[in-house]
């Protein structure tokens, strides 16, 4: 199993589809910050950081 990588460079390109996508399967602390920090809108910021808090109940 590969271990996870920052993800901040591939974010500017990437979709708000494909950033939900990312942070609904998402499971390494890394990548879940990187999109709380550089996701490309509010909604995926404030999810990721949810998730990382453990409190993350899926999109409202």
């Amino acid at each position: 199993m590969e271990s996870p990588r920052r993800i901040v460079e591939d974010l500017p390109g990437a979709t708000l589809w494909c950033q939900r996508r990312l942070v609904e399967r998402a499971s390494s602390d890394l990548v879940l910050r990187d999109l709380s920090e550089h996701g490309t809108a509010k909604k995926v910021r404030n999810a990721a950081r949810e998730k990382l808090r453990g409190r993350w109940k899926g999109w409202a």
